[in-house]
């Protein structure tokens, strides 16, 4: 007698192998999520500093590069982003402020004004400041107040 189908011990035995597939590919998932918001928050940081640089040449044009003053973004390319206002600037850099940031570039991030120590946090997926330092997925940037210099702090280690 001829029998068609799988026997019990079979099926069991492709679960089990089934079970241990998946248990291998889910981290790898779980890490691959996790370098892509790394990779976002690194993408921002070279975002800001393209920008500022941006911010200081048009500084540099209107003669502010070695003051304190605000650049105007009238009749520069930077006006499609900041029409009609002005980006506040120590030594041609831009204060580091989430509005000051909003006006130099365009992103989907969310900026965040620190409090406490001052400058800009940069999350991907967090709005306010507790919940973005408890996340501990966030990049800070901040600017000296008399050179202008920027200063990024990374915390990826709860991405």
């Amino acid at each position: 007698m001829k029998h068609k189908g799988f026997t019990l011990i079979e099926l069991v035995i492709v679960i089990i192998v089934l079970g241990i597939l998946a248990a291998t590919a889910v981290p790898k998932f779980i890490n691959i999520q996790s370098d892509a918001r790394i990779s976002t928050l690194k993408g921002a940081e070279g975002a800001i500093l393209s920008a500022n640089n941006l911010v200081y040449s048009k500084a540099v044009i209107q003669g502010i590069e070695n003051s304190s003053g605000a650049v105007s973004t009238g009749g520069s390319s930077l006006t499609r982003l900041a029409p009609e206002n002005s980006i506040d600037t120590v030594k041609g850099n831009i204060v580091m402020t989430a509005e000051n940031l909003k006006k130099a570039m365009t992103t989907t991030l969310n900026l965040v004004n620190h409090t406490k120590d001052g400058g800009v946090l940069v999350s991907i997926d967090k709005n306010t400041m507790d919940e973005i330092n408890d996340s501990q997925c966030y990049l800070l940037i901040q600017s000296d107040p008399t050179e202008g210099t920027l200063y990024f702090t990374e915390d990826f280690s709860g991405c």
